[in-house]
């Protein structure tokens, strides 16, 4: 979404891609309030509130890279069923720690946010600052992002959000590079910044592990097994050595609720040794073959689904003769099982079924 009046001329390359998933732009005059956004059906709607309409053409800028910053490190869907006020303030706090943009004398920092052991909440990730954060003081301008924000819990909106996350990681790791150097110094005298990120979900390693064993050679890559030099804790590094190449089979049926497809997403997305691998999603139909890459596309075949399972027919259409295949699934077939396969079959399940054969890496 460009051209609209009140959106500045020029922006950075991570803002102009974020506004390119605004499906519309709203003065909504949110009061006391920068930004604002509303996920429904699928769409992003970015609603301006009164101090961004009030602000100068660079300060504006620096609203949206804010809001940019919400979205790479997830605090929309982090913030759950806390106090959306409470938490916009430590994630706004945690944002001004690490520089996402220029810190006015009206912001919100960790020294402004008072501590239930005393003294101020110490810099740290949004939700240990929340349990920390005692009564807020009255009059702290946030930005209204996630106060403001509303999403309707449908399985496109679910993927939308995921998709522009995961889009602005991948396209500009550049935006995130540049929170180790701080504009005026970081609350701690550090320039290391928090680890917002948080890395694939641990059991992701247990099937890379399984997945070395069949490994290619590969050109210097990224890797999370290798330190990323400025931000070891929200970056993978760059290293020379081996990539599995595998088929992921994605059971994203009625069965699998938002939260468990969305882990079974990020599992894919975060992983950079997964990137040459490809994916097929299924629940009684199979999509098509999905470069694990092309995550926009990933996000909308998850999306349409949601019927019944059958393992059995994903399992007989979708496996690679040599190739080993990566289940992520809750193992509640409608037809059963297909015979094992040629190559090593890693199951990531979720919850107590049974799987048929193969490796079992557990999700719960």
């Amino acid at each position: 979404m460009s051209g609209h009046s009140l959106l500045p001329k020029v922006v950075p390359p991570a803002v102009a891609t974020f506004l390119s998933f605004c499906d519309e732009v709203i003065n909504a005059k949110l009061p006391g309030a920068r930004l604002g956004t509303a996920l429904m059906n699928g769409k992003l709607v970015l609603l301006l509130g009164e101090c961004y309409v009030a602000a100068d053409e660079e300060q504006r800028v620096d609203d949206l890279k804010h809001e940019v910053g919400h979205f790479m490190l997830g605090h929309l869907p982090r913030c759950g069923d806390r106090n959306k006020y409470n938490f916009n303030l430590v994630c706004d706090a945690s944002l001004s720690h690490q520089g996402i943009n220029k810190i006015l004398e009206t912001d919100v920092t960790f020294a402004k946010l008072p501590c239930k052991n005393g003294g101020t909440v110490p810099p740290c990730p949004p939700e240990a600052a929340y349990e920390l954060l005692d009564t807020p003081p009255p009059l702290l301008i946030v930005c209204g992002s996630l106060e403001h924000s509303s999403h309707d819990g449908t399985a496109a909106s679910q993927a939308k959000m995921a998709v522009v996350g995961a889009m602005l990681l991948a396209k500009h790791p550049e935006f995130l590079e540049a929170l180790g150097g701080h504009l005026g110094g970081t609350e701690n005298g550090s320039g290391r910044p928090i680890p917002e990120i948080p890395p694939p979900p641990p059991w992701i390693r247990k099937v890379i592990e399984y997945l070395l064993k069949t490994t290619r050679s590969t050109d210097r890559r990224r890797s999370w097994r290798r330190e990323h030099r400025a931000l070891p804790d929200m970056l993978p590094g760059l290293s020379r050595g081996y990539t599995p190449v595998c088929r992921v089979l994605f059971d994203a049926s009625g069965s699998i609720d938002q939260e468990l497809a969305a882990q079974f997403f990020g599992a894919l997305a975060g992983t950079p040794e997964l990137r040459d691998s490809d994916v097929i999603v299924f629940d009684t139909t199979l999509s098509d073959i999905i470069p694990v890459k092309e995550i926009e596309k990933l996000a909308e075949a998850i999306a349409e689904k949601g019927g019944g399972t059958y393992i059995k027919k994903a399992g007989l259409e979708g496996r690679i003769s040599g190739i080993p295949t990566v289940w992520l699934t809750d193992a509640c077939s409608g037809d059963g099982f297909a015979p094992p396969h040629d190559a090593v079959e890693v199951w990531c399940v979720s919850g107590t079924a049974p799987h048929p054969h193969g490796v079992r890496v557990q999700v719960d």
